[in-house]
């Protein structure tokens, strides 16, 4: 559904324009020194006059820098303008937009006094403002050849629209910026932009006198009150000329690497003149450095030679090519770009500023290049509060178990009891978390942590093995979290002896087996999610940004698809939720999606053919459907069927979810989709990892210490062997150190490794402790190694991060590079020097 947006009557300036008024401003000053005999005003002498209009302009482009820039100039001069808007201008930053008022009597003054040829000679207006208006327009009129080479139209009417920078500034906004100094007074209807009324009859007044000033017809119909209807295609216009996106591609790309190769598409406006294209089709495009498609990137179209600087000056591309080293000036470029988004409120490179709320890759993702994107639903596009949903299915859990006869009395849900990345040894009714290897690092028996002897005794000769389903089942998602706790509480009172023996299950094993089922009857008996969908307000947690970076993404091309293991009655309950009121006005969660897929049945859904239903009525009635169509709403299928459908496959397809078996591993290996796996406790995890930075430089610094220590100790301890046993020893010096002294260094080496084994031991235990104080951080396992949910994520997820939400602030066109793998071998700063300068006796 369309919706109007007006913006307030505005004209805007650009730097570019600013330039240019500084130049005027500076040439005009100077030609009033030398001719300030001929500037005559009544009551006032050429000195005082002359000054006055100095201070006049100092002030104008004061108040400019300091509105745009209020923290980086403190003092401006128009000198300094000029010098400084040059380099400001390579960027396409606005300033600060202005409202026509005074200037209509300054400009009808100028037009007259240029018909009359030239002189200046009009009385002074009663203010200082009007006083800089005027003679602003009369000098930029008069001595536009002189000052200004190429000065034109567009001049004239900037020069007399500097004045009114001493009036009131406005904020700028992005729909009414495009038209610029071309726009102001002049009222020139910008591409894609309705026709409105002006604002006012001074509006009016002033078009006309800027009209008469530099000779041009006025027109009525022109607006600066602009409607923008949503859902059209909205143009821009650059010194009245419309900007169009073609669709074949050329050089210039943003990809990596991207080289002329040209693509087709059918986007480019023939009304217009082309400055961008973008690579649609997949045969057009090409695969850069690092191994990804270039489809969808934007770039500059193949301007022939004679036309190259035409079409700069044309649409004021601000293009340096041949100056210096990419190097310098891709670095002044970005520090440029840094600044621009500073400037216009842009969060910095994580959302709301937060390490915790980024977007983390492991494999490289041109997300311009995606053409579909799929999202799970439950703990991906609703995240539940953890609390309040596993709590609830833990009592209802206990419920079903009381109600069988175990005693349940005396126990309450524990969340930090458990953390997502863990493993139930069913064998043994233990708790275990390994690291990326499949070495058991802690573990716990029942509630009870084991020690390090006890978990050495257990599981020293053996791997987590999770193809082994019978003994191992992974906690790979926040749903695990009540069937874990009640598990490892019913494993205590087994031990204690509490079961009675009637109801008492043989081993571990079938413990797990009775708990899993009661958790399990009380989502198939739906009373759970009946409870949820009478209030989701007690269990649902909104995030306002998040149906905004799924709009984000659908106005950018992509396909979005809804594919969630829930029935339709809670999807669209929870949907309804958390979206629509987020969403513009008239517009429901299902306007996001190109098709939505309920009851699912995945993982079988990414490997398996299913049967296919359409839900045709509100109420959830369903009838058989034989092939998906987009729009569509269905029960079932599989994914096949959804890329037949729309006529996507693989790399060009990203699956976001949050279980790492179920959403991520299974769309990855049968389809090989690219996916992103959504955790949303690594917020908490990167917050915890900051807070203990310090305490792990600590124990890094005392590891290296007692290395180097128990390197010296190892090779004494070797001297001491070898002299025991009549060899020689390493060195002639090692050889002639007496035996006390070879025996008290020993010694002393020996009590500096206790005490830093005393100082590394309780650090090591409370590693991670602000993340969790049984387990530690979730993507660790010790103090140098990752946990085996960390190594899922890595070969299973491209990206990762705490919630759909991050992507609003990446932008649907964001490249995603994997950051730097470390190895063993690597270059090190605790390498000595030595180790790495080249032998001179090898190089003889």
């Amino acid at each position: 559904m369309d919706q109007s947006i007006t913006a307030p009557s505005r004209n805007a300036l650009t730097i570019p324009s600013l330039t240019r008024i500084a130049n005027a401003h500076a040439s005009c000053l100077a030609k009033c020194r030398g001719n300030s005999s001929q500037i005559s005003q009544p009551g006032r002498s050429s000195s005082l006059f002359l000054q006055q209009q100095h201070d006049s302009i100092q002030r104008t482009t004061s108040a400019v820098l300091r509105h745009t820039f209020p923290s980086r100039v403190p003092s401006v001069t128009p000198r300094t303008l000029s010098s400084t808007l040059p380099r400001l201008s390579k960027t396409p930053r606005f300033v600060p937009t202005v409202r026509a008022n005074s200037a209509v009597r300054a400009v009808r003054a100028a037009a007259a006094n240029n018909a009359d040829g030239g002189e200046s000679t009009t009385a002074a207006p009663d203010d200082v403002a009007d006083d800089s208006a005027t003679v602003a327009a009369q000098l930029a009129l008069s001595a536009s050849e002189e000052a200004l080479p190429e000065a034109g139209v567009d001049e004239a009417r900037v020069a007399a629209a500097a004045a009114l920078l001493e009036g009131e500034l406005l904020e700028k906004t992005p729909e009414n910026a495009a038209g610029n100094e071309a726009q102001f007074a002049a009222g020139e209807e910008t591409g894609g932009m309705e026709k409105g009324s002006i604002g006012s009859e001074k509006s009016d007044s002033a078009a006309a006198a800027a009209a008469a000033a530099v000779g041009t017809p006025a027109t009525t119909e022109s607006s600066t009150n602009v409607t923008i209807s949503k859902g059209t295609k909205k143009g821009i216009t650059v010194k009245g000329k419309k900007v169009t996106v073609g669709g074949r591609g050329g050089s210039g790309s943003e990809g990596e690497g991207a080289g002329s190769d040209s693509g087709s598409g059918s986007d480019s406006d023939s009304g217009g003149e082309e400055v961008f294209r973008v690579v649609w089709s997949s045969s057009d495009s090409r695969i850069d450095y690092l191994g990804e498609s270039t489809k969808g990137d934007m770039v500059l179209p193949d301007l022939p030679v004679d036309l190259e600087n035409e079409g700069r000056r044309a649409f004021d591309l601000d293009i340096d090519t041949g100056i210096g080293p990419i190097e310098e000036l891709a670095k002044a470029e970005a520090d440029e770009a840094e600044l621009l988004l500073e400037q216009l409120g842009v969060p910095p490179q994580f959302p709301h500023g937060l390490a915790s709320r980024g977007i983390f890759c492991s494999r490289t993702l041109n997300l311009r290049s995606i053409t579909t994107i799929g999202y799970d639903m439950d703990y991906t596009l609703i995240h539940y509060n953890v609390n309040a949903w596993e709590g609830r299915a833990y009592d209802y859990a206990m419920e079903n178990l009381r109600s069988k006869g175990y005693p349940t009395e005396g126990l309450r849900f524990d969340p930090d009891l458990v953390i997502r990345g863990l493993v139930m040894d069913k064998a043994n009714g233990n708790l275990v978390k390994c690291d990326r290897f499949g070495f058991v690092k802690r573990a716990m028996h029942g509630t009870e942590m084991l020690s390090n002897k006890a978990i050495s005794k257990l599981y020293g000769r053996e791997l987590v093995d999770l193809r082994n389903e019978g003994r191992w089942e992974f906690l790979n998602t926040l749903f695990s979290v009540s069937e874990a706790v009640v598990y490892m509480q019913m494993v205590d009172r087994l031990d204690q002896g509490l079961l009675p023996a009637e109801v008492a299950p043989g081993d571990y094993k079938t413990l797990y087996k009775v708990v899993a089922r009661a958790l399990f009857r009380a989502h198939v008996e739906g009373q759970l999610k009946a409870e949820i969908i009478n209030s989701p307000e007690k269990f649902v947690e909104l995030d306002p940004e998040l149906p905004l970076a799924l709009l984000d993404q659908k106005l950018a091309g992509k396909r979005l698809l809804l594919i969630t293991n829930s029935d339709y009655q809670y999807t669209h309950r929870m949907m309804t939720h958390a979206f629509d009121r987020f969403l513009p006005e008239g517009m429901t969660w299902r306007s996001l999606f190109d098709m939505v897929i309920v009851s699912a049945r995945k993982p079988e859904f990414f490997s398996m053919a299913h049967p296919l239903y359409e839900i045709v009525t509100p109420d959830g009635l369903m009838r058989p459907c034989f092939k998906a169509n987009s729009g569509g709403l269905y029960c079932g299928g599989s994914a096949q069927m959804v890329e037949n459908a729309l006529g996507f496959a693989g790399d060009e397809t990203l699956y976001v979810g949050d279980h790492i078996y179920t959403d991520v591993s299974q769309s990855k290996l049968h389809l090989r989709w690219r996916t992103c796996l959504v955790c949303r406790e690594l917020e908490q995890e990167v917050e915890a990892l900051i807070h203990g930075h310090d305490t792990r430089l600590r124990l890094i610094d005392l590891m290296a210490q007692k290395d180097r220590v128990g390197d010296c100790f190892n090779q004494l301890r070797l001297a001491l062997q070898r002299r025991t046993q009549g060899q020689a020893a390493q060195t002639a010096a090692v050889g002639e150190m007496e035996d006390g002294e070879l025996v008290r260094s020993m010694q002393r080496l020996l009590w500096i490794m206790a005490r830093l084994d005393g100082e590394i031991a309780p650090l090591l235990e409370t590693d991670g402790a602000a993340f969790n104080d049984r387990w530690g951080y979730l993507s660790r396992a010790g103090l140098w190694d990752k946990s085996h949910i960390t190594r899922q994520i890595e070969k299973y997820a491209d990206i990762y991060t705490s919630r759909v939400s991050n992507f609003l602030r990446y932008t649907p066109f964001m490249y995603f590079r994997a950051q730097g793998q470390s190895c063993a071998h690597d270059v090190s700063d605790t390498w000595p020097l030595s180790s790495i300068q080249p032998d001179s006796s090898e190089d003889q």
